[in-house]
């Protein structure tokens, strides 16, 4: 019995060392250490270090300690498919938690504003291009782009006409979808 299970873990790790191997891989918007697929694909556990965020200063309103949120460098650890990122969590160069949960397919993740349901940051990550941050409102039942403008959060010019189309039936406009997703930083 001894000699079956002996023999079992010698054949899972070879398994293991045969599908999966870490590795470190230079991304345009990220490096990315740890598991990799037969194809050189991020695949599997792993941490990405966003090092090139580009402007996504109205991510730092989405949290509660926002003074102490340093967006220059942003990790995430977590699960990765074929360089997607899957599952895990976002942290800044301070360690804050920036996000927890799953990633919707096309890499969206959603961070509803604290005091406000009805506000949330869109923010779509790659491996490729980083990250594109959009902040928008629920009317109705859907989701439009909006800005901050002198601390209220209010429709852009296409968010209100996409609103005003639905409104009018000349079309579906918006973002119905969303739902779930983690919380930012608790307060």
């Amino acid at each position: 019995m001894r000699f079956l299970k002996i023999f079992t873990l010698i054949l899972s790790l070879l398994f293991i060392s045969f599908t999966a191997s870490a590795e470190v891989i230079q991304f345009p918007s990220c490096t990315y250490e740890g598991e990799v697929d037969n194809k050189n694909r991020a695949d599997g556990n792993g941490k990405c270090e966003f090092n090139n965020i580009g402007n996504v200063s109205e991510m730092k309103n989405f949290f509660s300690n926002s003074n102490n949120i340093n967006l220059q460098n942003i990790i995430f650890e977590g699960t990765f498919k074929k360089n997607e990122l899957k599952k895990g969590k976002f942290t800044d160069a301070n360690g804050n938690i920036l996000y927890e949960g799953k990633i919707k397919r096309g890499g969206n993740f959603y961070v509803y504003l604290l005091n406000d349901k009805k506000v949330r940051l869109k923010t779509i990550v790659n491996l490729d291009t980083g990250f594109r941050p959009t902040i928008q409102m629920k009317m109705m039942t859907k989701w439009y782009e909006a800005e901050e403008f002198n601390g209220v959060y209010q429709l852009t010019k296409k968010g209100e006409m996409e609103f005003q189309q639905a409104q009018s039936g000349g079309g579906d406009g918006g973002d119905g979808g969303g739902g779930g997703g983690g919380g930012g930083c608790g307060g």
